[in-house]
């Protein structure tokens, strides 16, 4: 681009001394901007400003105002001018200053940047090269989080494919701004300095988080971890290794090992909302189907009201107002101290989240988000009060549009109007808890004895019944059960609705499959009932091999501690083939005890599983292979067998039937 050299236009000396003058105030008592446009409008140009504003087709009253005062200068309206100056051949180092003082109120990031490159090539062009519309470059340079790295170089290379002392220069410009931006992002979100690190590198390589999941999961690592530590929540360093190996060098990783090992693992201790709801939830047996019925929720979509509580517990910011927080808190401690404690724990962890997730990129921009109105948002969030309920309860002039404004810095607002408002939401959401908390009385005294079976079950039946209602039915139920190891979990929900009405016995490790996939505790109730139903079960699906009470005492303790025979077999009797044992089993069962096979293998079987069982059924098991497989049944062999009063815990694999016959021949 040639330099400017115009024919001086006639001017006035009038003229010449009011220009003269603008120009020596923008230089003595103006900012650079308006300084240079001084400048180049008198010193480069030589136009006075009625024909400046002509020629670039602007306001003379904002021209004045961008010479003679600290004003913010629109985007469109830099485009313009600098258009302009490049059309009468303004040297293209006084363009690239103007493009930097223009861009000035964005921010020192990489979107200050890209404006500035846009306006460096002119708006019209940047959007030819790019294919990028204005409003889709405002949205990008408007994140508080730095555009893609990847993407932004690549813009930078369609702008100035011919140019690479440019292109590298602004790309390297970009990468460097791109890296302090990014690690400025995540110490804003709190985050310890060794997560930084691997957060900026995922990022500076561009590996998106569905990437990250496959290569964590490829290594066992299970999605809910994955998902904690994208969220910038503290996970332990066997989490991250797999990643950090993949990202990084051996020393590299070693580095990072030890910092993690000790800035993060210590954080893991630490209680969070979710725990202290669980806990909660768990000592007073209070399931989240309860809670949603207590809270009078719906079902939205496919999402049934039990799954929103759930999703709420675990800071789903979209089921905040349908099952906030604080009443959660509230609903499962018995009030004062504790729930104020748990509430607290909520309000640090959604500080987090609106820092992370909206807060930050509010509070980057300008202007910045005051402390208390930030406070207010926290409040209205953990009680659920939507903007249109506050803005009903105070009336006019609020509105919710003007709250939503308000909560996101965009206007502003005096410490009493703040203080108004929070008042009105702590008197919304106290109102709200009286009723739930009626509500939840409620449901307890007039379902009593339902609840009972469904908050603290004592047998499989109820538990599965407990288990289904909790979790929204045996599909929700199947889907929260399922094991990577298929003997390990229900199939279908036609099974778990067959064990839901006991034409089905699974194996105890099943049947804890189902509490844990629910978060309901196996009781001893449970565990008791089981032991009397199982062996019936055997009677009923295997006649001919589970006739014999010995192997169905055997059958019952492999199928109390392990999922199969087979798992079993791995553990216990490597050095013996299933088949064998199986066999042994099935024998029994016919009542070949005295077979030759099968006598040499009953110690063996004897000798490992012996270990596993109480003393007393120890005792049991000894008087019943002694007698031959018939249930200790005088007086004398089961004081001998039981010093302390026979219950169905100490006998295993009879039927309920076997032990009324056994206690009536006593």
């Amino acid at each position: 681009m040639s330099s400017f050299n115009p024919e001086k236009p006639p001017q006035t000396a009038t003229a010449n001394a009011v220009n003269a003058a603008i120009l020596r105030e923008a230089r003595n008592d103006g900012t650079p901007l308006n300084a240079l446009l001084a400048e180049v409008r008198w010193d480069t140009l030589k136009l006075n400003g009625k024909d400046f504003c002509h020629e670039a087709q602007i306001e003379q009253k904002t021209l004045q105002r961008l010479e003679q005062k600290d004003t913010p200068i629109s985007f469109d309206l830099a485009n313009r001018v600098l258009q302009f100056w490049r059309k009468r051949g303004v040297p293209d180092t006084t363009i690239e200053r103007g493009a930097k003082l223009f861009a000035s109120d964005t921010g020192d990031n990489v979107g200050r940047l890209l404006r500035r490159i846009s306006l460096l090539v002119g708006m019209e062009e940047f959007e030819t090269r790019t294919g990028m519309a204005p409003h889709n470059l405002s949205r990008i340079t408007n994140r508080s989080a730095p555009y893609d790295l990847s993407r932004g170089r690549a813009l930078i290379h369609q702008l100035f494919p011919d140019d690479l002392v440019t292109r590298e220069r602004l790309g390297n410009e970009y990468t460097n701004t791109w890296r302090a931006q990014t690690k400025f992002f995540f110490a804003q979100l709190n985050a310890p300095a060794p997560m930084i690190d691997l957060h900026i590198a995922i990022r500076e390589r561009g590996i998106s988080h569905s990437r990250v999941y496959d290569i964590l999961l490829a290594n066992n690592i299970t999605k809910s971890l994955v998902h904690r530590f994208l969220h910038l929540q503290p996970v332990s360093w066997s989490v991250v290794e797999p990643l950090a190996s993949t990202l990084f060098e051996q020393n590299h990783v070693t580095v990072l090992r030890t910092n993690w090992t000790t800035s993060i693992t210590p954080l893991l201790s630490k209680k969070t909302f979710a725990d202290g709801i669980i806990d909660g939830k768990n000592r007073f047996s209070l399931s989240n189907s309860l809670l949603a019925k207590a809270l009078g929720i719906e079902k939205v979509g496919a999402c049934p009201p039990s799954d929103q509580v759930s999703r709420s517990i675990r800071g789903d910011p979209t089921f905040f107002v349908e099952a906030p927080p604080a009443l959660l808190a509230y609903m499962v401690t018995t009030g004062g101290k504790p729930a104020t404690k748990l509430h607290g724990l909520y309000a640090t962890g959604l500080t987090q989240r609106l820092y992370r997730e909206r807060a930050l990129y509010l509070s980057s921009s300008k202007p910045r988000i005051p402390k208390a109105t930030l406070q207010l948002r926290l409040a209205r969030e953990c009680w659920g009060i939507s903007e249109d309920t506050l803005a009903a309860k105070i009336g006019p002039p609020y509105t919710a549009r003007s709250i939503r404004l308000l909560e996101q810095g965009k206007t502003m607002a005096s410490p009493e109007e703040i203080r108004t408002l929070r008042s009105s939401v702590f008197q919304l959401g106290e109102k709200r808890l009286e009723e739930t908390l009626s509500n939840l009385r409620s449901l307890l005294r007039r379902n009593k004895i339902e609840q009972r079976k469904l908050l603290a079950p004592t047998s499989v039946v109820e538990l599965i019944a407990s288990a289904s209602t909790r979790l929204g039915g045996f599909h929700k139920l199947s889907q929260a059960t399922r094991s990577a190891e298929r003997s390990m979990s229900p199939s279908d929900e036609k099974t778990l609705s067959q064990i839901a009405k006991g034409i089905v016995v699974p194996t105890l490790p099943v049947i804890r499959q189902i509490a844990n996939g629910a978060d309901i505790p196996l009781s001893d109730e449970i565990r008791a009932d089981w032991r009397l139903q199982y062996p019936e079960y055997l009677l009923k699906t295997l006649p001919r091999y589970a006739a014999d009470i010995r192997s169905r005492t055997i059958r019952t303790i492999i199928a109390e501690r392990y999922p199969s025979v087979r798992h079993c077999a791995q553990d216990l009797f490597p050095d013996i083939h299933e088949r064998r044992i199986t066999y042994t089993l099935r024998a029994l069962g016919l009542g070949k005890a005295t077979n030759p096979s099968i006598a040499a293998m009953v110690p063996i079987l004897l000798e490992r599983l012996l270990p596993l069982v109480s003393d007393n059924q120890q005792r049991f098991m000894n008087a019943l292979f002694r007698n031959g497989g018939s249930l200790p049944s005088t007086l004398e062999e089961l004081e001998q067998s039981f010093p302390d009063p026979l219950t169905s815990n100490d006998v295993i694999g009879a039927t309920r039937q076997e032990l009324i016959e056994a206690r009536q021949r006593m």
